[in-house]
């Protein structure tokens, strides 16, 4: 990643690369030596998809109104 100034003269990333934004890096990696070091991480992927679905269950329990077909008033 290559870095440059801007108009007020802080240091702003940029990419070297436009592949770059679709990396896929590991935020929380575990190595298991049982099964021959396997490995179980947890990339930005991952936790995009974990934080969409808490996200869409979140909202549909909260939405269901108790499993009533009339809404409350």
């Amino acid at each position: 990643m290559l870095n440059h100034f801007n108009t007020i003269g802080t240091i702003v990333p940029v990419a070297s690369s436009p592949l770059e934004q679709f990396e896929t890096t590991n935020f929380i990696s575990f190595t298991a030596p049982i099964l021959g070091d396997f490995v179980i991480s947890l990339t930005n992927v991952g936790f995009y998809t974990l934080l969409v679905l808490v996200l869409g269950l979140g909202y549909h329990v909260l939405s269901a109104n108790n499993h009533r077909i009339v809404p409350s008033k």
